[in-house]
């Protein structure tokens, strides 16, 4: 059988001058092929490692877009609007919606209402339009709070519609929000000559008992009206 030698070849270079070496290395041995050592055995039995947390943080990338105008985003929609009429004031409160989506501060608020739910429902812009000129937004999640008094007395049973619309400084404009409504419904007037209701309303419900049961309820009639 013949052997086989590897020879190593490296050249260095020193100055001037270089220099060749060549190194013989273990001899390989033709037809004789060396296995990996087998790997350990693997116990099967459970390994008790109690409890424990594993966190992986994933990766992020920032793209920088330098010959574009970066997207614009409107201002959230509003969905809490809520409305209150107190005599003829109109109280609305609402969540402030940001710039950007649910980030900053928008710029301007408009309101709307209508006696048409379905009108302002669908064409925000032909509703009657509020002075908002005293209203200052405030930024992402805060409370906002607006009360005005409209050109006309509200009349009893009277219902209002209201609606939103915020704007950032981009003029991208949100969505119309949830429409709130408020009514004005005032007590009634007092029947005349009726000057206890609740005695009445006794006498009635009696009344009608005695004609459903037989005649001894005559005897309970009685015994009320006395007391």
């Amino acid at each position: 059988m013949n052997n086989i030698h590897s020879i190593s070849v490296s050249q260095s270079k020193m100055g001037p001058h270089s220099s060749l070496r060549c190194t013989q290395v273990v001899p390989l041995i033709s037809g004789v092929v060396q296995l990996n050592p087998l790997k350990p055995p693997v116990s099967e039995e459970p390994l008790e490692v109690g409890s424990f947390t594993r966190t992986a943080t994933g990766e992020s990338f920032v793209v920088k877009l330098s010959s574009t105008t970066p997207p614009t985003f409107p201002p959230n929609r509003i969905t809490d609007l809520s409305a209150e009429l107190q005599e003829d004031t109109v109280f609305l409160s609402w969540t402030a919606p940001g710039e950007d989506l649910d980030q900053g501060t928008a710029k301007s608020y408009e309101i709307r209402w209508s006696f048409d739910l379905d009108m302002l429902r669908n064409s925000f812009s032909n509703g009657h339009v509020v002075n908002t000129a005293a209203v200052s937004p405030q930024e992402a999640g805060s409370d906002e709070q607006h009360s005005f008094n409209l050109s006309f007395p509200i009349q009893n049973g009277t219902t209002l519609f209201f609606a939103v619309q915020s704007e950032d400084e981009q003029n991208a404009t949100s969505e119309t929000s949830n429409i709130a409504q408020a009514s004005k419904i005032l007590p009634g007037p007092k029947a005349p000559g009726v000057s206890n209701p609740g005695m009445n309303l006794t006498v009635i419900v009696i009344s009608v008992t005695c004609l459903m049961l037989p005649p001894h309820i005559i005897f309970i009639y009685d015994r009320f009206s006395i007391n």
